[in-house]
């Protein structure tokens, strides 16, 4: 894995080493900062996609999401409508005002080798979720035996919708405050 980070940085600094030869020395300053930290704004959709979702999902959040539903129930699985709900709004809202305004934020793709290297990793820890995933319900029994096991154990819950702001999980304190 290492290894093969350290290959796509050596490509990307090589190409990039390339363009800079050709370039006029008037344009190269405007040039690398846009290359540094857009990748020249010509990146694909998906690689910067995922290099976005790399960055806002990390390791200890995988861990602490099971742990907090195995721990306090499954009321904080509702977070994803309200991901859904922040994922529209990003788009409408925020990212034509960046788009037009061509500014950067902290959020952009960065360079070339990091959005990469953030797409292998990625799908490393995607079949790494995966294996777990397929492993451990074959070892319990299958889909039906897991789901027979959390009705027994009382595990799946309907969404909560007290609007008591106390509760650890509702689902308005999820949507509202949660993403």
């Amino acid at each position: 894995m290492l290894l093969i980070c350290i290959v796509i940085g050596i490509f990307f600094g090589y190409q990039d080493h390339q363009k800079q030869k050709q370039r006029r020395k008037d344009t190269r300053r405007e040039s690398e900062a846009l290359d540094y930290l857009v990748g020249g704004r010509k990146m694909q959709i998906f690689p910067v996609s995922v290099s976005l979702v790399a960055s806002w999902i990390s390791g200890i959040s995988l861990l602490g999401t099971s742990t907090e539903i195995y721990v306090y129930g499954t009321q904080y699985c509702y977070i994803v409508f309200a991901v859904i709900i922040m994922g529209f709004v990003m788009h409408h809202v925020f990212l034509p005002v960046f788009h037009e305004l061509q500014i950067t934020s902290a959020y952009e793709g960065g360079l070339k080798a990091v959005v990469w290297t953030d797409v292998i990793q990625s799908g490393v820890t995607l079949l790494a979720l995966l294996a777990v995933l397929i492993k451990g319900t074959y070892d319990v029994g299958g889909p039906a035996e897991i789901l027979q096991r959390n009705i027994v154990g009382d595990r799946l819950e309907a969404p909560n919708v007290d609007p008591d702001p106390t509760l650890r999980h509702s689902i308005w304190i999820i949507l509202i405050g949660a993403p």
